[in-house]
């Protein structure tokens, strides 16, 4: 959060755990007063990703957003892709990490025809079996 502040992008959080949600606002608050946020602010909400509600309380939609970064936990993560598919702006990017094993990003684009890889850091040579460090998609 506190890079894309820096790049000059309104930064958004949702966080369904209010203790998260403190702590978030009590990082972001000394990251303030250490003057490591030069740009734009950052906000986090309460609520839950799944819920298109808990966006608009940003004063924006789901599908006004350009970067999603989801670090949740695997099924979470398989559970948001449905949404960002349908629902994301064309051109939006979605950076998850962990990324996916090589299997289960072929299916899931397979599946999710409108995404596509747009970048992905590998964790290590044997691709086959490792998951990659983090993967970009885009929505087409």
């Amino acid at each position: 959060m506190l890079i894309s502040a820096n790049i000059d992008y309104d930064t958004y959080g949702i966080e369904i755990d209010s203790n998260v949600k403190s702590l978030a606002d009590k990082v972001i608050k000394i990251a303030e007063e250490q003057n490591l946020i030069l740009k734009k602010s950052i906000n986090v909400y309460q609520g839950n990703m799944f819920n298109l509600e808990s966006y608009e309380q940003t004063g924006k939609k789901f599908d006004d957003f350009n970067i999603f970064y989801l670090y949740a936990l695997r099924g979470s993560q398989e559970k948001f892709i449905p949404l960002y598919s349908e629902k994301a702006k064309q051109g939006s990017k979605l950076i998850i990490v962990p990324g996916f094993k090589k299997s289960k990003k072929e299916a899931m684009l397979k599946k999710y025809y409108n995404l596509e890889i747009f970048f992905e850091k590998k964790e290590d040579s044997s691709y086959e079996l490792a998951h990659s460090f983090y993967q970009i998609y885009e929505k087409k």
